[in-house]
């Protein structure tokens, strides 16, 4: 399957408690190894980038792929 036909999903979570960021990061692992393409900040947003630019961008930019 190519990366233009996976499932892409973006996780947006509240950082509430160690267990609640663990239990989605488990989330996002199951939803990864189905296959789903997942988009999530603990993954994806680099040190030093603005959270708020890079959630805008999550809803708001069409997928190029």
């Amino acid at each position: 399957m190519t990366s233009s036909n996976k499932p892409k999903v973006f996780i947006s979570y509240s950082w509430t408690s160690e267990p609640h960021k663990e239990w989605v990061r488990g989330l996002a692992e199951r939803l990864s190894s189905d296959g789903v393409e997942v988009i999530l900040d603990r993954w994806d947003l680099k040190p030093g980038h603005d959270i708020n630019v890079f959630m805008e961008q999550m809803v708001t930019e069409p997928d190029d792929e």
